[in-house]
């Protein structure tokens, strides 16, 4: 029986830190931007990459626009300051709790799909909480705490 993976206290190493955060936090506070993130979000990341091993996962592409310019420019993808204007008030990216991936080659509704169907048996124990169902383009993964051991599908508005 798997039992809840704890934390860790920095992303896996596939992941920089400027990928978590936007690029004005990344350069107000550096390494240090890690405070600002929920170590529920490490061990996602790492549910990621063990699910989808081989694959490129992004969240911010900010740090890599120089380098490849197929990438689309996301910049708020992780943790958003309180200055950011991007995204709801009331958002768990504000707090640190939300992280919005892409999978290469793997569509945000098939992933979406992979996490309802395998939540019981692997996600859960990696402390995801919750994802908005049917979003397209990207997967948004929180880490709040809902009251309940199911996952909790978030609808947006339209």
């Amino acid at each position: 029986m798997l039992t809840r993976v704890i934390p860790p206290d920095r992303p896996p190493a596939r992941f920089r830190i400027e990928e978590l955060v936007s690029r004005r936090t990344f350069k107000r506070h550096g390494v240090s931007s890690l405070r600002f993130i929920d170590r529920n979000i490490f061990t996602i990341l790492n549910a990621y990459v063990q699910r989808f091993p081989g694959k490129k996962i992004y969240a911010n592409t900010w740090p890599f626009q120089n380098h490849d310019s197929a990438l689309k420019p996301f910049e708020y993808r992780g943790y958003r300051e309180p200055e950011c204007t991007e995204g709801a008030k009331e958002s768990a990216h504000r707090r640190g709790m939300a992280i919005d991936l892409d999978v290469e080659d793997v569509s945000s509704l098939e992933v979406q799909k992979i996490i309802k169907a395998e939540f019981e048996k692997f996600w859960r124990f990696f402390g995801l909480t919750g994802i908005e169902d049917g979003t397209v383009g990207w997967t948004h993964n929180t880490c709040e705490t809902w009251g309940t051991e199911e996952l909790k599908l978030i609808s947006i508005p339209k």
